[in-house]
């Protein structure tokens, strides 16, 4: 067994490295961001797409956490208002950024919804949440990409992990619903970038939803799937941006889906990490043995 002061010394070699790495690494500079999404139908032709980068305004510098904006205008922003009903259900939620299409179905309801959040650390730490609506009488296929900064820039060997939640819920008009990977192979993918959201991108390797996801169930109308989890490793030199790639067909009458996406990637320490910190260790060992023969 570990003696406990064992324990405490060497948790404070650990904190006193951190420190140090953190000293080094100085503050958090603004991060770059980027948010943008569009709508096709089944043959390919574009029905709506917009660049919402703007709608990305929450930072905590002390923090490094970002998020979406949870208050403000947002009338330079064709299409988008706040709502507390979500759409997938129909059930009171969080106020929530939301898009309807200005096309509608019967000249009432929207061809087309869309509820998003995104919220992430420069540490880094990186999740959205996204819902869409399909009114329209055919598939539509849905993409957007969401990417943040990496603070400090991580250099050398990464683990990374990403993890993908889905539900169904189908329309009164029929009896099931599917969601399918659509252009890639993947619905969501995660991309590494040196050069921020320039790119280019490298996949990280921890693409999620290669198979579709149905549901033909009438009761009830939503269907939660089984979370997906991959993990991967790696070495592209430099890293200072990730993003997420969504894409997706979605059935239609009604058929709508939420999903939540997460992802975190670590530097994977040298060797000569670990043996600065077992020399502090030492060092903090040998002291307190001469402090305890000293005593006797």
């Amino acid at each position: 067994m570990i003696a406990p002061r064992f324990l405490y010394l060497f948790s404070i070699a650990a904190l006193c490295l951190a420190v140090a790495q953190t000293a080094l690494a100085g503050e958090a500079p603004s991060p770059a961001r980027t948010l943008t999404f569009k709508i096709s139908d089944e043959r390919g032709n574009l029905l709506e797409q917009q660049d919402v980068t703007g709608l990305l305004s929450e930072y905590n510098a002390s923090t490094g956490a970002l998020s979406t904006k949870a208050t403000g205008s947002l009338s330079s922003y064709a299409g988008w208002s706040w709502s507390t009903v979500d759409i997938t259900t129909g059930q009171t939620m969080a106020k929530s950024l939301t898009w309807k299409s200005t096309t509608t179905v019967d000249g009432i309801i929207p061809e087309s919804t869309v509820q998003l959040k995104a919220a992430g650390n420069v540490d880094p730490f990186m999740s959205y949440s996204f819902a869409a609506k399909n009114n329209t009488g055919s598939i539509q296929h849905y993409s957007f990409s969401y990417g943040e900064s990496i603070f400090p820039t991580l250099a050398g060997d990464y683990a990374v992990s990403s993890g993908l939640g889905i539900s169904l819920t189908h329309g009164a008009s029929l009896a099931g619903a599917q969601l399918s990977p659509a252009v890639s192979s993947a619905i969501q993918a995660l991309s590494l970038s040196a050069n921020g959201p320039g790119g280019p991108f490298t996949n990280a390797g921890v693409d999620l939803g290669t198979a579709p996801f149905v549901y033909t169930g009438t009761s009830p109308r939503t269907h939660t799937f089984p979370t997906l989890i991959d993990q991967n490793t790696g070495n592209i030199g430099l890293i200072d941006y990730w993003q997420f790639d969504i894409g997706f067909d979605l059935t239609a009458g009604g058929d709508a889906v939420g999903m939540t996406g997460s992802a975190d990637i670590v530097a994977i320490p040298e060797p000569s990490t670990y043996a600065a910190l077992l020399g502090g260790v030492t060092l903090l060992g040998v002291a307190f043995v001469r402090r305890r023969t000293a005593a006797v």
